[in-house]
């Protein structure tokens, strides 16, 4: 699993936990309420917002209105039978549901359910993370992740770093977090030491991918500790620019 790939199925899991807050009842009308609610049509399971229009009239009010009338039962059913506690009104045409402010009971019941989808969200980003850290292990151990890899691996998850790092033991745990907790290491929060308006002025580079790509550059050779001072990182650039420059 490249980094990328890592942030889209944490990004994916992050969403799929805000779906599941999104089907708990609050008091008003909501037509993100009914997003869990499948209906069995024509032998198959099929999402209720892919067969009918779905609108809140009023704050207390939920409108459904099928596309095929013949589904209006189905989905009556579906409505009735799952764990909202709504009781759906069909006139042949349109379901209507009235949604009631919470009772203490349900309010608590509720509590319960938010805390369930938060706990699986948690497990679902561990799993992920653990994943991940697995991903580096093995790399290092192979010799397989280069330098330039980790560097990439420190700038997609510079946000996410602490938790990886609870997942590492306690003898790499506590240098890699008092690493992160350090804002000017070089690695665990990449910056070039010289901004793009000066790299643009200096070199004649204009906006563009090459100076991303020189910035890039510099970034790294600071984060491996390979100049010290602006005066070394401009020779850094300079040289960098002469090898990859079409405007030289």
């Amino acid at each position: 699993m490249s980094n990328q790939e890592l942030k889209t199925t944490m990004s994916k899991s992050v969403e799929a936990a805000q779906r599941n807050f999104n089907t708990i009842r609050t008091g008003r009308a909501n037509t993100s309420l009914l997003d869990r609610i499948s209906v069995e049509y024509y032998g198959a399971e099929t999402p209720l917002k892919s067969l009918a229009t779905i609108t809140t009239p009023d704050s207390q009010t939920i409108a459904i209105q099928p596309f095929d009338l013949g589904s209006l039962a189905s989905i009556e059913k579906a409505i009735a039978t799952s764990d909202l506690g709504f009781t759906p009104n069909n006139d042949g045409k349109i379901i209507r549901i009235n949604v009631p402010p919470l009772t203490e009971e349900r309010r608590k019941e509720f509590c319960k359910l938010a805390s369930k989808y938060a706990e699986e969200g948690k497990v679902a980003l561990r799993n992920i993370r653990r994943e991940a850290i697995d991903r580096v292990k093995r790399s290092e151990k192979d010799g397989d992740l280069s330098e330039d890899q980790r560097f990439q691996l420190h700038i997609d998850l510079e946000d996410d770093l602490p938790s990886f790092i609870l997942f590492l033991k306690e003898r790499y745990a506590s240098p890699w977090l008092e690493r992160w907790k350090d804002p000017s290491d070089p690695l665990f929060h990449p910056s070039s030491p010289l901004d793009g308006h000066l790299l643009q002025k200096v070199f004649r580079l204009p906006p563009g991918p090459l100076l991303g790509e020189l910035i890039r550059h510099l970034s790294k050779e600071k984060a491996y500790g390979r100049f010290l001072t602006d005066t070394e990182a401009l020779e850094v650039a300079r040289k960098w620019t002469l090898e990859n420059s079409p405007f030289l």
